[in-house]
């Protein structure tokens, strides 16, 4: 019998660590995302954000498990409902050594807020926001347009560049775009490749461990592992289930995993009379589009058995999902498990819509954007077969998927979506609400799913200041969008997997974050 290549790698590199592989003095991290830029108003996307943390703070931060906690700003206060101050902490410097002041924050708001609108724009932070002002240098009073319940969670997206480098684009400007206050300095940058960072050794904060760390892009979970095992880096992110068993069972290494916020879901075409994907299964167009009707969407979310998706593509290493976050996150639904399988009450729904045959769809995914994404797309197109959906898979590198996708190109497309509010109500403002530019809302709704009566709950939730009551809007709002309407097809949320030597403490991160900064040795 002959063993595939990869396991052979992988036990050949086994060997080589288990016979010591000389560690680099500094501590190097393999990243699934490669790194294209460093403005940390450029891009508001996972991969791009956990790599600006080390250089770059935010008035408010989350913990590992997205509890809000003070950053930049010590404390904060209401003056009414429109209206909060922020006193910012004494002491935190510049990596060049200037201070920190309330002109850099109100620069920084300003600059996030003009930033080019788009699906990863920062600009859905800063539209409740009516005006910046400074009290002192480190006070700033900041005035909402309506009761803002939420400004605390936005305002932890914001990362706060020095006022000088906030407009214009002169080298200087530039330069100055990689100075930050946290608790690494920018070292090196080669894009989509390397960013060597340098310990800020005047940190307001607790000291990092590393004086210097090396965030190395390797898109490859196979490579990262390679380089693992190579003694290449230290630690690596993004390992599928699969993998991370084998992984295991090398002594000198240990796993870490954390269920995470990001949603791994299906989006439909709910919008057009006639979409560009959905045909008879004869390739014939069809009169109307069927995934407009919520019986078809609920049907095709029966059809799914989303237990066999996580066992067999994840080694048990997902959560099935019913809902858009863990039942443990605020703003959550009480009454929304993940569904069973039911094939009968799939077929039953079809029939009732007038679709007792079926149709034809194109399933669009991007390729190694998510883990086992292409593998996902392909098992869930098996699976919708089965009640009569004839499904081809089309799978794009990441680059030219997102493009067509902010194009409105497809009619069904496989996603992912990582909340940047800890609660429910990023992906029911993203991906539910009806699309409005002018708001933000519906930023991601690229099924242009459109709802009044759910808009309108997601709208007296982000007005409601008391949380308890907020978290049961938002609740009511999810039962809505998925038990009633189907607005999308939630698949799984992923379970987020690291790798490091061990000798060394990490703590997982439900917003999947990978921090150099929180790597710590291992206390005996």
């Amino acid at each position: 019998m002959h063993s595939k290549p990869g396991i052979r790698c992988f036990a050949v590199l086994a060997l080589c660590f288990a016979a010591g592989v000389t560690q680099a003095q500094d501590f190097a991290i393999a990243l699934s995302t490669p790194l294209k830029s460093l403005d940390p108003h450029e891009r508001n996307e996972a991969g791009h954000n956990s790599v600006i943390d080390h250089v770059f703070e935010t008035l408010v931060k989350r913990d590992a498990r997205e509890v809000l906690r003070p950053a930049l700003a010590e404390s904060w206060k209401h003056r009414d409902a429109l209206t909060w101050d922020f006193k910012l902490r004494k002491g935190v410097v510049w990596h060049d050594g200037s201070a920190l002041t309330a002109d850099d924050v109100i620069a920084s708001l300003n600059r996030a807020a003009a930033r080019p609108d788009g699906p990863a724009s920062f600009g859905v932070f800063t539209r409740r926001i009516e005006s910046v002002g400074r009290v002192n240098a480190h006070t700033l009073r900041i005035k909402t347009r309506h009761a803002h319940a939420l400004l605390l969670h936005d305002l932890a997206a914001i990362r706060i560049v020095q006022a000088k480098a906030a407009h214009g684009a002169s080298p200087a400007q530039e330069r100055g775009l990689r100075l930050g206050t946290g608790p690494y300095r920018l070292a090196d940058f080669t894009p989509g490749e390397l960013v060597k960072l340098e310990r800020h050794e005047t940190y307001w904060g607790p000291k990092p461990a590393w004086p210097r760390l090396q965030l190395r892009f390797i898109p490859s979970a196979q490579a990262r592992a390679f380089a693992l095992l190579a003694g290449e880096v230290q630690m690596i992110e993004g390992m599928p289930g699969t993998d991370l068993a084998r992984l295991g069972k090398e002594p000198r290494l240990q796993t870490v995993s954390a269920v995470t916020s990001r949603l791994i879901y299906l989006h439909l075409d709910s919008q057009r009379d006639v979409s560009p994907f959905v045909t008879a299964k004869n390739g014939k167009p069809l009169a109307r589009n069927p995934l407009k009707d919520p019986r078809v969407r609920r049907a095709m979310s029966l059809a799914l058995d989303r237990a066999a998706l996580v066992n067999r593509l994840f080694a048990g290493h997902a959560e099935p999902a019913g809902q858009l976050l863990p039942a443990s996150f605020p703003g959550t639904s009480a009454h929304l498990n993940a569904p069973t399988q039911d094939l009968e009450t799939a077929r039953r729904l079809l029939a009732e819509a007038g679709h007792a045959e079926g149709f034809a769809l194109t399933l669009h995914t991007p390729r190694n954007r998510y883990p086992q994404d292409l593998q996902t797309a392909h098992a869930a197109a098996a699976m919708l077969n089965r009640v009569g959906i004839r499904v081809r898979v089309e799978a794009l590198p990441a680059d030219t998927f997102f493009k067509r996708l902010g194009a409105l190109e497809f009619s069904c497309y496989l996603a992912g979506w990582s909340p940047q509010t800890g609660e429910a109500s990023s992906p029911l403002r993203a991906l539910i609400g009806s699309h409005d530019a002018s708001s933000g809302m519906g930023q991601a709704n690229r099924g242009r799913f459109s709802d009044a009566s759910v808009d309108a709950l997601i709208r007296q939730a982000m007005t409601t200041l008391d949380e308890a009551q907020r978290n049961e809007l938002l609740a009511l709002a999810t039962d809505k969008a998925i038990g009633e309407r189907q607005a999308l097809i939630p698949l799984h949320h992923e379970v987020s997997n690291w790798v490091l030597r061990k000798g060394y403490e990490f703590t997982g991160r439900a917003d999947q974050a990978t921090y150099g900064f929180e790597v710590r040795m291992a206390q005996p």
